[in-house]
C-alpha cells in the first residue's frame, strides 16, 4: 500500500516537470532569446512615459533626504505635474518646459547621444525615413530658417499654397521631392536632431499628434478626422470598400488619416500627415477640448466647443452625433498681427479705411457680416482699436474669441463669457452696471444674442460691435426680426422689422474669395428707415471688385447720419472723412422726401 502511494507521488512529480519543460521552459527560453532594442521608438516613448510617471509617483518625504533637499524635490514635482496638466491647452510656456524634461530624459536616462540618435531615427539614411519623418525636419528647418513663419515658407516657396489639380493639397510626393532636394544642404545637427526626437516623443505622449507642431505654426485653422472614410465604415463589406475604392481611383483613406490647414483662407490637404489609428485620433480630439472644459464628450453628449488658453477656438465631435471623431481649431490669435490696413488694400483702399474709421470714431454702430473664415473677427478687434483711448470697452461672448486685453492693454476693457449658470441676458444687465461705454456683442450666431443686441443698442451706450453669418444685409434685417419676434416678445413683425432697422445702422460685410484666399471689405452698407411700407431703403457706401483689385466709393453717408458721426470727430478727422467722399452724392439726394 504504501509503495503504491510513493509511486503516485513520483508519477505526478515526473507529470508535473514534463508539462514544466515542454510547454513554460521553452517559452521562457524563446521570451529570454528576443533582445530589447533600446532605440525602438515606441520603446523610448513608453520608457520615457513611465520615468516620468515614476516621479509624479514618489513621496519626496520617503526618501529620507534633508528639509532643502526634500522641498526642491517636492516643488520640482508640482511643478512638471502643473506643466503637464497645461501643456496640451496651447500654453507654449508650459509644452516647452515638458519638452525641456522629455529632453532631458532622453540624454540622461535613455542615453541617447550623437552617436546613437540615429538609431531612434534614421537622419543620415533617406531611404529609411517615413514621409512624416522627412515632413518634420523639413518644418524644423523651415522654423530654424523663419522661426513662427517657417510652416508659411514652406507652403509658400514650393507652390504648396496654389491650386494644383483643382485642390490645394500637399501630397506624400510633394515632400519626399522636396526632401530630396533640400537635403543635401540641410546640414541637420544633433541639436537639431534630438529637437526633432523630442517633439515627436512629446506629440506621442502628452501632445497633439501629428497635429502637435503645425497647430503651433501661424495659421487661421487645422482640423483632423474630416475627410476619408469613417469609422462607422470599418464594419463594411469588401465589396463596399472595393467600391469606395474604385471611386477613389485606389487612394482610399481613413478618416484617422485625414489633416487640413486653413492657410490664408485657403483649406489645404496635409496628405503627408495621419493619425494613422482611431485609437490615436481620438486621443488627439480629447486632448484639443479638455482644458477648462465644461463637461466631456461622451455618446450623449456628442459635441462640445471649447476655447484654448492661446485663444483659440475648438470644435469636437464624436458618433453616433457625427459620422466619425473629428476636431476643428480656429486659431484666432494668428489674425492678431493682422492690421486694418493689411485686410483693406487695394485702389482707393485709404478712402475706405477712413470711412470705416470715421464710423466708429463718429460713434456708430457696425454689425460686421460674412461667412466662416472671412476675417470677421479680425476686422473686429481691428474696428476695436480704434475706438478712443477713453472710453470703456464691455465684451460679451458666448465664446471667447476676442481676447482684447491681451492687445489693448492699456485700454479699459471688461470681458464675460456665459456658462451653465450665468446666462447671456444676465451678463448683459450686469455689463450695463459696469460704466459701459462700448457694448462688443462679439458673434450673434442665437436668436436670443439678436434680442440682446437690440436691447444694448437701445441702452448700452453709443456704440455697438457685433458679427453675424448673413450673406445680404437684407438677410441680417430679417434673422433679426425674426430673433424678436421669437425671443424678445414681439407680436407685430413691423414694429420687430423697425426695432432691427433701428439696430442696425451700418452692414460692413467681409468676404472670402476661396479659390485664392483673399478676405476682403466687398461693401459698406447703410440701412435708413423710411416711414411707408418699405420701412428700410440700403444705401451702399462702398463696394469692391476681387478681380481688379479696386475699391469704388458709391455714395455719400444720409444726411442725418453723417451729420451726428461729424459732431464726434476732430477737426483734421472732419477733413480726412470729408475728403474721402470729395466729388461723390447721397444716393437718394434727389429723392430726399422719401427718406425723412
Amino acid at each position: 500500500m504504501l509503495f503504491n502511494y510513493f509511486m503516485c507521488i513520483a508519477v505526478v512529480i515526473v507529470l508535473v516537470a514534463a508539462t514544466y519543460i515542454i510547454f513554460f521552459r521553452k517559452k521562457t527560453q524563446s521570451f529570454e532569446a528576443q533582445e530589447i532594442d533600446p532605440y525602438n521608438f515606441e520603446y523610448i516613448c513608453n520608457g520615457t512615459k513611465e520615468d516620468i510617471h515614476a516621479v509624479l509617483r514618489q513621496h519626496p518625504e520617503d526618501l529620507n533626504l534633508n528639509e532643502f533637499e526634500t522641498k526642491k524635490l517636492k516643488k520640482q514635482k508640482d511643478e512638471l505635474k502643473k506643466n503637464i496638466s497645461k501643456c496640451t491647452s496651447g500654453d507654449i510656456g508650459a509644452k516647452s518646459y515638458v519638452k525641456d524634461y522629455i529632453s532631458s530624459i532622453l540624454q540622461q536616462k535613455r542615453h541617447i547621444n550623437e552617436t546613437n540618435i540615429d538609431k531612434c531615427i534614421p537622419f543620415e539614411d533617406a531611404s529609411q525615413l517615413t514621409t512624416e519623418q522627412k515632413y518634420y525636419i523639413l518644418l524644423n528647418w523651415y522654423e530654424n530658417q523663419y522661426d513662427e513663419d517657417g510652416f508659411s515658407h514652406l507652403l509658400k516657396d514650393n507652390g504648396f499654397d496654389q491650386l494644383r489639380e483643382g485642390r490645394f493639397y500637399v501630397g506624400k510626393s510633394d515632400i519626399e521631392v522636396l526632401y530630396n532636394r533640400l537635403n543635401p544642404n540641410m546640414d541637420i545637427t544633433f541639436t537639431d536632431k534630438m529637437n526633432i526626437l523630442t517633439q515627436l516623443v512629446y506629440q506621442k505622449i502628452y501632445g497633439h499628434g501629428c497635429v502637435d507642431q503645425t497647430r503651433d505654426s501661424k495659421i487661421d485653422g487645422i482640423s483632423v478626422g474630416v475627410s476619408g472614410i469613417p469609422s462607422e465604415m470599418f464594419s463594411y463589406s469588401k465589396k463596399k470598400i472595393q467600391a469606395s475604392m474604385e471611386a477613389n481611383k485606389g487612394n482610399l483613406s481613413f478618416s484617422y488619416d485625414s489633416v487640413w490647414v486653413l492657410f490664408e483662407g485657403k483649406q489645404i490637404h496635409l496628405n503627408c500627415l495621419g493619425c494613422h489609428s482611431e485609437k490615436e485620433l481620438q486621443r488627439v480630439c480629447k486632448n484639443l477640448y479638455k482644458y477648462k472644459a465644461k463637461g466631456n464628450l461622451s455618446e450623449n453628449r456628442g459635441f462640445i466647443f471649447n476655447t484654448m488658453k492661446d485663444g483659440s477656438r475648438v470644435s469636437v465631435s464624436r458618433p453616433p452625433f457625427s459620422d466619425s471623431w473629428f476636431a476643428i481649431v480656429r486659431k484666432h490669435s494668428a489674425g492678431m498681427l493682422v492690421t486694418l490696413e493689411d485686410q483693406i488694400s487695394g485702389v482707393n483702399s485709404d478712402k475706405v479705411i477712413t470711412i470705416i474709421k470715421s464710423l466708429i470714431l463718429g460713434e456708430k454702430s457696425v454689425v460686421i457680416t460674412g461667412g466662416q473664415g472671412c476675417g470677421k473677427t479680425t476686422l473686429m478687434r481691428n474696428l476695436i482699436s480704434i475706438i478712443r483711448s477713453w472710453y470703456t470697452i464691455r465684451v460679451e461672448e458666448s465664446v471667447v474669441e476676442l481676447n482684447l486685453r491681451q492687445i489693448l492693454t492699456n485700454q479699459n476693457i471688461l470681458s464675460f463669457c456665459e456658462n451653465d449658470v450665468i446666462s447671456g441676458q444676465d451678463a448683459l444687465n450686469f455689463s450695463k452696471k459696469t460704466d459701459t461705454d462700448v457694448l462688443i456683442m462679439g458673434e450673434v450666431a442665437e436668436p436670443a444674442v439678436a434680442a440682446w443686441l437690440v436691447q444694448s443698442s437701445q441702452t448700452g451706450g453709443p456704440i455697438t460691435v457685433s458679427s453675424n453669418h448673413a450673406l445680404t444685409t437684407p438677410k441680417l434685417l430679417s434673422w433679426f426680426r425674426n430673433a424678436l419676434l421669437r425671443f424678445a416678445g414681439f407680436s407685430s413683425e413691423r414694429v420687430a422689422m423697425e426695432q432691427a432697422v433701428d439696430s442696425i445702422p451700418f452692414d460692413l460685410h467681409m468676404k472670402l474669395y476661396k479659390a485664392t484666399g483673399e478676405r476682403f471689405a466687398e461693401r459698406l452698407t447703410e440701412v435708413i428707415p423710411v416711414p411707408d411700407e418699405r420701412q428700410y431703403i440700403l444705401n451702399d457706401i462702398f463696394s469692391y471688385d476681387v478681380h481688379t483689385g479696386k475699391f469704388t466709393i458709391l455714395s455719400r453717408i444720409s444726411p442725418e447720419k453723417e451729420s451726428e458721426i461729424m459732431e464726434n470727430l476732430f477737426e483734421d478727422e472732419k477733413a480726412a472723412f470729408m475728403a474721402a467722399f470729395e466729388g461723390i452724392k447721397y444716393r437718394y439726394e434727389d429723392k430726399q422726401k422719401e427718406v425723412c
